[in-house]
């Protein structure tokens, strides 16, 4: 069967729970943007890598995320062998509480800076660096809207580690980079 070729909204997936699946036209659009996100992290000669799976309360704690992002939170959990054993046999989820979670550890990210900075510490590295990192990351939101507010996506991320100044000086750098290769592109 050929794959659709349009993005109209009649022909997009649902996305339940705030998590989407690309049409083809929006995939192609994703990997364009990845592909020049990818492209000015070369022209700073970021170095490539993938950010965690899990973020320990530890980090989170000493980024202060809880003070700045607390409703954000989501923490993995998986069902007890009861009801795991009750959904097998075709038991829908009504009637379930927490008893029948088993908490897992860590929380999912909400960035993916985190897991990288989270990384760095204790370690000994020169000054200035630069990573561009790629993950999944999940946002418990208060409402779900469409591609522009997801409880699950794909963060692609440019981060510099330095002095104060130096951050700064790449923050403008990156800001007009944008801005100049957007309007390249018109």
């Amino acid at each position: 069967m050929p794959a659709p070729t349009t993005s109209s909204p009649s022909h997009r997936p649902a996305a339940p729970l705030g998590c989407a699946i690309l049409d083809p036209a929006q995939t192609i659009l994703f990997s364009a943007v990845d592909l020049r996100t990818t492209s000015l992290a070369d022209s700073c000669s970021a170095h490539p890598i993938v950010g965690p799976g899990l973020l320990s309360v530890e980090l989170l704690q000493r980024i202060d995320f809880f003070r700045n992002f607390p409703q954000l939170a989501l923490h993995p959990a998986t069902y007890a062998a009861p009801l795991r054993d009750r959904l097998a046999q075709g038991a829908d989820l009504s009637g379930t509480g927490a008893e029948d979670l088993v908490p897992g550890d860590g929380l999912l990210p909400t960035a993916t800076c985190y897991g990288v900075l989270g990384s760095l510490s204790g370690t000994n590295l020169p000054l200035p660096a630069t990573w561009t990192a790629v993950g999944r990351c999940f946002r418990n939101e208060d409402s779900y809207q469409g591609l522009s507010r997801l409880r699950s996506f794909h963060m692609r991320e440019i981060i510099a580690v330095g002095s104060q100044d130096t951050v700064e000086e790449f923050r403008s750098w990156a800001i007009e980079e944008v801005r100049a290769r957007a309007d390249r592109r018109g």
